[in-house]
């Protein structure tokens, strides 16, 4: 689409760029995801330790187990997120 005086603020609204658009939304929200999903287990390794350390705190223990268990289903949905923007992106 060609910039001209009528038409400056319209959007191509077309159905590639619109699919394109969505495809790297898929992207951009996968890496967020999956960004936080590799970070928790090491927060909570950290957390893990300084329990080892500090005996009698028990709120690190389970803020350090939880952000473990919390890692598994943070991947596995960027996952997911990156097969759909893969699968768009195909056609």
């Amino acid at each position: 689409m060609a910039v001209t005086v009528e038409n400056i603020g319209e959007r191509d609204e077309s159905p590639e760029r619109q699919e394109m658009a969505r495809v790297l939304g898929y992207r951009a929200v996968a890496t967020i995801v999956m960004s936080i999903g590799f970070l928790c287990p090491l927060v909570g390794i950290i957390l893990f330790l300084i329990h080892s350390l500090v005996s009698e705190d028990h709120a690190l223990n389970g803020i350090g187990s939880g952000l473990l268990v919390a890692s598994i289903p943070l991947l596995l949905t960027g996952s997911h997120l990156l097969d759909k923007a893969d699968e768009k992106s195909r056609g």
